[in-house]
Formats: C-alpha cells, structure tokens, sequence
C-alpha cells in the first residue's frame, strides 16, 4: 500500500529506495536486498517486538477459548474438559 503512495526510504548511501518488499525480493544481485532488507527490519523492530509479545499471545489465547468452545459444542463435550484456563 505504502509503495502505491509512491513513498520513499531515504538513505546516506543509496538514496531513495521505494517502499515495496516484492521488489526487494525480484531485484537483481548487486542492488542491495540485504541493506534494504535490514534497514526495514529496523524499522519495522518496534512493531513485530509489541506484536509478538503482547497482541499475539493475547489475541491467541481469546482464540483458543473460542475455538474449544466451538469444537466443544461440535463434538457435544464440555469446554472444562480441556484443561483450559478460563
């Protein structure tokens, strides 16, 4: 999405760089997948760290609940009979 705002990444040594990690993924040996690469590992740190460790450990455990208890009410069983904290 960001690249179809045609937004750009500024570097001392490469200049602009588009925003887009297909392009990243198809460019040519000698273009700097690497350095593009892990400049927006360092940009994107922040998030992925907060999202792994407290979005998706929250948002898995409520869909672990709701899954037991939809499986639970499929299979005719109780949802205590899991050993799931409630």
């Amino acid at each position: 999405m960001a690249s179809s705002q045609r937004a750009y990444v500024h570097t001392k040594d490469r200049g602009n760089i588009p925003i887009n990690l297909y392009v990243i993924n198809l460019a040519p040996s000698g273009y700097g997948k690497g350095l593009s690469t892990g400049m927006l590992e360092d940009i994107t740190k922040e998030f992925r760290n907060y999202f792994m460790n407290v979005t998706f450990p929250t948002l898995l455990d409520q869909n672990l609940k709701n899954l037991s208890a939809q499986r639970a009410s499929l299979s005719h069983t109780r949802t205590n009979s899991l050993n799931m904290k409630n």
